[in-house]
């Protein structure tokens, strides 16, 4: 092989490397590319999740405040209720002890009167 053809054959390989050099550099430009659209999506995906948390919180503060205003309503309701229960024990109380001492002074009269 003569000098000439050494020296063409290295050309062409010098042509061939700066061809697939320059590919790999467009390979690596598009790469970075879609790294950067990666990125962009993921930090809009970001924000857009920290603004759905963040409504989300929201409307649970809100629901939590329904649900504590409903529980509030409930407890007045009990307390009324406890206090009626209470009535009613006492009138029940009242009225068998009423009951109790008629049906004692019933046996007491039928006793003086059955005495021989």
């Amino acid at each position: 092989m003569s000098e000439e053809e050494r020296m063409a054959k290295v050309e062409a390989d010098i042509v061939h490397l700066q061809k697939t050099v320059e590919d790999e550099r467009q390979e690596a430009r598009e790469f970075r590319k879609s790294v950067e659209n990666f990125r962009q999506k993921m930090d809009d995906f970001r924000v857009e999740t920290a603004n759905n948390f963040g409504r989300l919180r929201e409307d649970m503060a809100k629901g939590f405040g329904v649900v504590a205003e409903k529980f509030g309503a409930v407890d007045k309701e009990f307390g009324g209720l406890r206090a009626e229960i209470e009535r009613s024990r006492t009138w029940m109380v009242v009225t068998g002890a009423s009951l109790v001492l008629t049906i004692l002074g019933t046996a007491v009269a039928l006793a003086r009167y059955l005495k021989p």
